[in-house]
């Protein structure tokens, strides 16, 4: 039922469907992509004041930011949110999107 509803709602063909899973398991000589996802911490002044939504052009990173901790506030990350130095962001993506999202905003953080 609901993998149905799903692909009625998503409008894919089963050969969309299979091209999608080949894709995702390496196949058609492409390697599957790396997931990673890593705390980072703001550190860096030219990240300060940009808003989470607008980081994708910033960094150039097609990572995504799930999580935003702010003065001691652990949040679902929102598009309209500003980065302030010592925020720290749970980013998602590619390994070499993420790494290249911390380049970008200062360094790794520790912090669960």
């Amino acid at each position: 039922g609901s993998i149905l509803a799903a692909r009625i709602m998503l409008r894919l063909t089963k050969g969309d469907e299979a091209a999608a899973h080949a894709t995702a398991n390496g196949a058609g000589g492409k390697p599957p992509e790396v997931r990673a996802a890593m705390n980072i911490k703001v550190a860096r002044p030219e990240a300060e004041g940009i808003r989470i939504g607008e980081l994708s052009e910033a960094s150039g990173s097609c990572a995504v930011i799930s999580r935003h901790l702010s003065g001691g506030v652990a949040d679902l990350a929102h598009p309209e949110a500003v980065l302030r130095r010592g925020d720290i962001v749970l980013a998602v993506g590619t390994s070499h999107d993420v790494h290249k999202l911390r380049d970008f905003l200062g360094r790794e953080s520790r912090v669960d």
